[in-house]
């Protein structure tokens, strides 16, 4: 073996491929794996690891998003901090701050999607774009009820247990809070009147 070819082989990195994930991405999750709560990984340590820019648009930026991905699977959550150029790996307090601004923006979308829903005359609909429609309007009432603080704050009042039953959570989320759609009634100028 000759020096330039030792050179070579010493060169060449090696790590596990993850079935399904590219090059850069197999790379990244093994990195994130060996992380620590609390330990926080910055855009340049991240981009050496996979060999492309991490970054915010970088064309290494989806492997980034991929390996967090995967690796809640195996018990760690990465967050990219705003402002910091690094993700940090979250412990149990800042993972309960990132589920509840989940679940605002959440609420937020879901209650956006169903005003403008509300702005569709049914009556104009063809059959099955009223089931479509009314689907579309449930789902989003649904998410924007489920999301909302008041529905957290009942939740919370009652102590519910991780492995509650759907059925009665959605039953429980619904009686009385629902609010119905707008009914698209307008008046003589063409106006809605609600």
């Amino acid at each position: 073996m000759n020096e330039e070819t030792r050179t070579v082989e010493q060169d060449v990195e090696r790590f596990r491929m993850v079935a399904g994930l590219g090059v850069a991405a197999s790379k990244l999750v093994a990195r994130l794996k060996e992380g620590r709560v609390g330990e926080g990984l910055t855009d340049e340590e991240l981009t050496r690891v996979a060999g492309k820019d991490t970054r915010v648009g970088g064309a290494g930026y989806g492997a980034l998003m991929t390996a967090i991905r995967r690796c809640v699977a195996e018990g760690y959550v990465w967050k990219r901090l705003r402002g910091a150029d690094c993700i940090k790996c979250l412990d149990g307090p800042e993972i309960l701050e990132f589920g509840e601004t989940t679940r605002k923006a959440i609420h937020r979308a879901s209650k956006r999607m169903t005003k403008r829903l509300g702005t569709i005359e049914r009556d104009s609909l063809d059959e099955a774009q009223r089931r479509q429609f009314d689907t579309q309007f449930a789902t989003q009432s649904a998410l924007a009820v489920c999301s909302s603080t008041t529905t957290r704050k009942r939740l919370e009042v009652r102590t519910v247990k991780p492995n509650v039953d759907p059925k009665a959570l959605i039953e429980f989320m619904c009686s009385g809070t629902m609010e119905t759609h707008p009914t698209n009634e307008r008046n003589e100028h063409g106006t809605r009147t609600d």
